[in-house]
This record gives structure tokens, sequence and C-alpha cells, in this order.
């Protein structure tokens, strides 16, 4: 698994011109800054802020989420049962294509399921962000695997 990830990253170095990867990399920096705050703040609605309405959601072993009601249903979920305490977001790797751009990344941190000890999850995904017609980077195709 850990040699799929290296292979990906490798092929994942930014492209396109410096100006505007760094200007969606800072943009999707500050969704996943605005998503992890709301988490912690347990905001649904800000929770869902990070993904476009036709996500597609895709972290074993739960089963394929597709669309935004779903995906805010999820989350919803998983803020009545877990807390999280200080997670952080790490873009490894990102490559834009005009309004999309291809990202792989890690989100680390101590999580609590309520009723039981903290434990450091670690997160690696890749995700494909869209553009959308109000100039926002949201996700929109999401896959992802825990460590264990």
């Amino acid at each position: 698994m850990r040699v799929a990830w290296l292979l990906a990253l490798a092929a994942c170095t930014a492209t396109g011109h410096a100006d505007d990867v760094d200007r969606v990399r800072t943009a999707i920096g500050e969704a996943w800054r605005d998503h992890l705050a709301a988490v912690k703040r347990k905001d649904a609605f800000g929770v869902g802020r990070l993904y476009a309405d036709d996500i597609v959601f895709i972290v074993p072993p739960g089963a394929e989420v597709r669309g935004r009601k779903a995906i805010d249903d999820m989350e919803a979920q998983g803020l009545a049962t877990v807390e999280i305490l200080d997670v952080t977001h790490t873009t490894e790797g990102l490559r834009v294509y005009g309004d999309l751009a291809y990202e792989i990344g890690t989100v680390v941190g101590p999580v609590r399921p309520h009723g039981k000890p903290a434990s450091v999850v670690t997160f690696h995904y890749m995700a494909r962000w869209k553009r959308q017609t109000d100039g926002r980077w949201r996700i929109q195709y999401l896959v992802g695997q825990p460590e264990s």
C-alpha cells in the first residue's frame, strides 16, 4: 500500500502556472482549515461546505456515499459520535488543470469516540477538487484509507 501512495505522490507534483497552483493550494488549504474548524465546533453546515453537490466519497470499510445530502447525513452522524481534538491537514501533492485540481493529502490527529479513549488517526486520501461557479474549490471525488 505504501508503494502505491509513493508512486501516486511522485506523479502528483504541481503542474500548470506556478501562480495558479499557488492560488489553488492556498484555496484548498483554507477549505481544509475551515472544514476542520467546523468539525471541532460540531458545525454540520460548515463541515459540509468542503464538498461539491455531486460529491462521491469512498472510504473503506464504509459504503460509497454520493451526493451532498448523503455526505451531510454521514458527517452529522460522525459529529454526533466522535470528538475531533487537534487534527492537522497536509497537502502532499497537487496538480491543477483549469477548473480541476488533484490532491494527495493526509489528515492526522487524535480522535475520541464517545465513551472511549482518544487515539491518533491517520487518514490518507486522493481528492479531485472542482472550482465551483462561485469561484470556491470543493471536493468532487474523495477516495481515502484510514491507517490502522
